[in-house]
């Protein structure tokens, strides 16, 4: 069971603290200079993730098994922070849960 809820915990929990982060972004920082520290920060704590939980892991054999999705992902992902910081800085307020579901839902007549 646990295996099935820490995931969930995890992207609530971080989804929180990105949301934050990307509201109070450096308000006289270009969005792309704060990305590349963002990604540097991301690309160190993932490698030593990497080595962390797969002990004897072969960072260059997982490299062979490559495939375009790495590569999208990361077009996506430079896509969704730049519009969230972008939107923040235009005035949006944080999401809060069940935004969505609120803001979309169909009114009962």
């Amino acid at each position: 069971m646990w295996s099935y809820i820490w995931p969930i915990g995890l992207v609530i929990l971080s989804n929180t603290v990105y949301q934050i982060c990307a509201k109070k972004a450096p308000e006289g920082m270009n969005p792309f200079a704060m990305l590349t520290i963002v990604y540097l920060v991301s690309a160190a704590f993932s490698f030593v993730l990497f080595f962390v939980l797969n002990k004897g892991g072969n960072l260059i054999a997982e490299y062979s098994k490559i495939n375009w999705v790495p590569f999208v992902f990361g077009l996506v992902l430079v896509g969704l922070e730049t519009g969230f910081v972008y939107a923040y800085k235009a005035g949006w307020q944080v999401l809060r849960p069940g935004f969505h579901c609120h803001r979309f839902r169909k009114q009962s007549p």
